[in-house]
């Protein structure tokens, strides 16, 4: 069994106060968000292992959590929230010099409320209701030496 993989990361999108879109004329704003982002955490565990020469088995685990603090901060355009990862691939080396890595990724992403709207600006109305989202990554790569 080859050694364990870990790995834990801070992103600061608390500087992250309001993007916005550029369209139309040159430097025209068309919209601008209020993201009012959290910082946030990602925690990851996983393993390799190795069962001969040609073949290695790879899993992991890993917590993403969402920089949206709230279903009245939450952006249409952006319904992220808190989400687990579930990976699993391997690697086979036909030869010394070749390898041809697979993976599947599933993630659980927590069931997403929204409630967003603009007070200030009535026009832009208001979402209200619940995101149902999960995801699978499928991934393949053929990598040479020489």
């Amino acid at each position: 069994m080859c050694p364990g993989l870990a790995g834990a990361v801070s992103t600061k999108f608390d500087i992250m106060r309001t993007s916005g879109l550029l369209l139309g004329t040159p430097l025209e704003k068309a919209q601008t968000l209020d993201t009012d982002f959290q910082d946030t955490w990602r925690v990851a565990l996983g393993a390799n292992y190795q069962l001969n020469d040609a073949w290695k088995l790879k899993f992991g685990v890993a917590f993403d959590e969402t920089p949206v603090k709230n279903p009245e901060k939450r952006l249409t355009s952006l319904p992220d929230n808190d989400r687990i990862w579930f990976s699993f691939g391997g690697q086979w080396k036909p030869t010394k010099a070749a390898a041809i890595d697979m993976g599947v990724s599933y993630l659980h992403v927590d069931d997403t409320k929204i409630n967003n709207g603009s007070a200030s600006d009535p026009s832009k109305g208001l979402v209200k209701g619940e995101y149902d989202s999960s995801v699978w990554i499928l991934g393949a790569q053929y990598s040479m030496s020489f």
